[in-house]
């Protein structure tokens, strides 16, 4: 694991060295949210979940950038269980995106391709004294694809805000099951 995380650095940072001198790389963090329709033993959990994540690219070209995504969100229900009962999605994975830049905004459309670790508990009942619980956790991985498009607006020379929109896709995620569409918030800080 260390050797392929190594190896991606080294392909970053020589990928970095063949872009236009004034934008080599950039990094931030966003707030997200959107939908979410899961499919539980217990019925469908949905609502609009919130959560924290970050995102590094480093440009290839005028018109093409290499990097990486992730986050950690949470979805709190209590249509289907007791209040406490929650999904948690943590994902990540390698980007790949076209870019398009006129003026002080940059749109943006690739992917994302990674992993994705999904947490369920599902609180069932409530016993006296109220501390406790009876509850079903699930956990499962997945293999991850989803489509990105973003549009930046250059706030300074360095500083861009941003608005990303995805669609969670994977192999282990139930067909009826909706990870999207997820909207992030954020700040891009440019070298």
């Amino acid at each position: 694991m260390k050797k392929l995380k190594l190896i991606v650095l080294l392909i970053c940072f020589t990928a970095s060295s063949f872009a236009s001198e004034d934008k080599l790389f950039g990094g931030g963090m966003f707030i997200e949210t959107g939908y979410w329709k899961v499919s539980t033993l217990y019925g469908d959990a949905s609502g609009s979940p919130l959560g924290i994540g970050g995102k590094l690219h480093f440009q290839l070209s005028k018109h093409y950038r290499i990097g990486m995504m992730g986050a950690k969100t949470t979805l709190n229900y209590i249509n289907i269980g007791l209040e406490g009962s929650y999904l948690q999605l943590g994902y990540g994975g390698l980007t790949g995106e076209a870019v398009y830049e006129k003026g002080d905004v940059i749109i943006t459309g690739g992917f994302l391709f990674g992993g994705a670790s999904i947490n369920n508990l599902h609180l069932l009942n409530k016993t006296v004294p109220e501390s406790v619980y009876s509850a079903q956790i699930n956990h499962y991985t997945s293999l991850i694809f989803s489509p990105i498009v973003s549009v930046e607006y250059a706030a300074t020379e360095k500083i861009s805000l941003t608005l990303i929109c995805d669609y969670l896709m994977g192999d282990k995620i139930a067909e009826d099951t909706k990870l999207g569409p997820k909207f992030r918030f954020g700040v891009i800080f440019a070298s």
